[in-house]
């Protein structure tokens, strides 16, 4: 049985940028938690990737 700390979805969505929207986004992480505090940091992580694929430094599987 998954523990009850597991259990909760979040469910985030973003637009960007603000004025003249070019990109939506709709995130969900299972077992994520119940606040932003997992899926904002990735929902940043992608924005930036998008909006400035050349700062992305970070290795897939590390953590900055």
């Amino acid at each position: 049985m998954i523990p009850i700390r597991l259990r909760d979805h979040v469910f985030y969505t973003a637009f960007a940028p603000y004025k003249n929207p070019k990109v939506a986004i709709a995130l969900i992480l299972e077992n994520g938690g119940s606040d932003g505090v997992t899926a904002a940091p990735v929902m940043r992580k992608i924005l930036d990737h998008l909006f400035d694929p050349q700062a992305d430094t970070t290795q897939p599987g590390q953590t900055p």
